[in-house]
């Protein structure tokens, strides 16, 4: 009868009951799990280099124009890093000049070889990397704007083997490039906002803004993982 060849599934068959084909499982299989990738971030969070300030610290660009980390340069940049920064830019103490988001760069001539890092650019309300050279130079990605006085989030990844550069806005992938000659062997204290010459606003650059969050991650951070990031809130 046609109940004893199953013929009355032939054109009914409900979804639940279809068979999975081989080909099909293994891709599943691959499928990462949502709790398994938020407990990884999470760890990876805890793991590496991160400091939160409660409420924030709102860094004027006089006498508190900077927050200074524990952690060299040269101790992340053998293997690919991340830069995490979540917070606020509301301006500048010098227009015409770099200000560093987080990392160690200098911002206004007599660059430091081997310094690099997120910096933001108030004439152009943007932001970019930049690793220097020596003296008078620096390479750099490209800009990508931003919005002052609102929340933003920034992560960028740096594989020194590659030189491959990206970075991500409000969990979004802005910008992916090869930055060719880049110096990351600088043993100074990464930053966030402040200068690597700890000096003065007024002769160098210091951002006005808010600091909420600041990561140093000891990996390249992926595109879901920095969505992820990003959505948490």
């Amino acid at each position: 009868t046609a109940a004893q060849l199953g013929l009355g599934n032939v054109d009914n068959t409900s979804d639940a009951d279809k068979p999975v084909s081989t080909a099909q499982q293994t891709a599943l299989d691959l499928k990462a799990d949502a709790t398994a990738l938020t407990t990884e971030t999470n760890a990876r969070i805890d793991a590496d280099n991160r400091r939160e300030f409660a409420g924030g610290v709102y860094c004027d660009g006089n006498d508190l124009g900077r927050l200074t980390t524990s952690l060299r340069q040269d101790q992340i940049s053998s293997n690919p890093f991340t830069l995490y920064f979540k917070g606020r830019i509301d301006g500048s103490t010098k227009n015409a000049h770099g200000n560093n988001i987080i990392g160690n760069t200098k911002g206004i001539g007599s660059y430091g070889a081997g310094n690099y890092g997120l910096v933001y650019y108030n004439t152009s309300t943007s932001i970019r990397f930049e690793s220097e050279l020596s003296n008078s130079s620096v390479v750099t990605t490209e800009l990508i704007s931003i919005n002052t006085n609102e929340e933003l989030e920034l992560l960028c990844t740096v594989d020194p083997s590659t030189e491959r550069v990206i970075i991500y806005k409000n969990g979004i992938e802005e910008l992916n490039e090869i930055v060719t000659g880049l110096d990351l062997s600088a043993t100074g204290l990464i930053r966030i906002f402040g200068n690597r010459e700890n000096a003065a606003p007024a002769t160098y650059p210091h951002i006005i803004g808010l600091a909420r969050i600041a990561a140093i991650f000891n990996t390249a951070l992926t595109a879901t993982q920095a969505a992820e990031l990003y959505q948490q809130g």
